[in-house]
């Protein structure tokens, strides 16, 4: 089932952006991660988050390499390690699966040699097919809840989720707190994602007659700033750090259409200045 399933995103005849269609791919296998999440019992009081939650939940348009899941509970990363493969191995009758814990027991990889499998990109050799799982413990008491239904690829299943402002919360936390490497040594302030996740909030913000607001309290517990005044000038700085040429080349693989993330960027370069927050 699940071979055939990629084949056929594969074989689309518009995919030609082959970080594009290997991030379809990982969408796909998310699809069957989260049916196993939420209907394990013990796994579907995990709090649902991140850039694929706002996507499956919400209508973040991109796609997102991972999932992500805070929890609250007693939760054994091992044991989910294990009741997912097997769940590829008796459910879905895949057995070339493989499930490997990070070292700080917060992530786990999920390995499919699916491309190997298909022969895809014959020009060089195919590489596997890995998803991430990350979990962190639930740091703040300042939250709100969604329990909603998403649609993940034939399957309808019911989510536990952060509401939107605390998502809205955790992006700017994120946007202001997390940076990256180019290459081995260059230290970039930002990641391209949380730059255009952060306007998506914005422009839900703004048509809902910016009624969506972040969830102040958390985002003042997470931050540790002394009110929202001061993150909002945090943020201003930050987005005036901004090269849009990184925000393109990490944007690109989540997004169909280039000419649309250049119209994206056209944008953000006139607004940047504006306000970024509404209180």
């Amino acid at each position: 089932m699940i071979v055939q399933n990629i084949k056929k995103i594969i074989d689309r005849p518009q995919n030609k952006n082959r970080l594009y269609i290997r991030n379809l791919v990982k969408e796909e296998i998310q699809n069957y991660i989260l049916n196993f999440v939420y209907n394990d019992s013990v796994f579907q009081n995990l709090i649902f988050t991140g850039g694929t939650c706002l996507r499956k939940l919400y209508g973040l348009d991109r796609l997102s390499e991972d999932l992500d899941f805070d929890y609250n509970f007693n939760f054994s990363i091992d044991n989910f390690a294990l009741k997912v493969k097997n769940y590829f191995y008796s459910q879905l009758t895949y057995q070339k699966v493989s499930t490997k814990v990070s070292g700080n027991k917060q992530t786990v990889f999920i390995k499919l040699p699916l491309f190997k499998e298909l022969n895809v990109y014959q020009d060089r050799t195919p590489e596997d097919v890995f998803v991430r799982c990350d979990f962190s413990k639930q740091i703040s008491k300042e939250y709100g809840l969604n329990t909603g239904m998403i649609t993940a690829g034939t399957f309808k299943v019911i989510v536990e989720a952060y509401d939107l402002e605390t998502l809205f919360a955790n992006k700017i936390t994120a946007f202001l707190r997390r940076s990256f490497y180019k290459g081995k040594f260059q230290k970039l302030p930002f990641k391209g994602r949380d730059v255009y996740d952060l306007f998506w909030f914005l422009q839900i913000s703004s048509k809902s007659g910016y009624h969506l607001k972040p969830n102040n309290k958390r985002l003042l517990s997470l931050i540790k700033e002394r009110s929202m005044d001061q993150i909002k000038q945090d943020v201003k700085r930050k987005i005036a750090l901004v090269d849009p040429k990184y925000v393109y080349k990490d944007v690109l693989p989540l997004v169909e259409s280039g000419q649309f993330l250049n119209q994206f960027l056209e944008i953000f370069n006139k607004d940047r200045y504006g306000d970024v927050i509404y209180d």
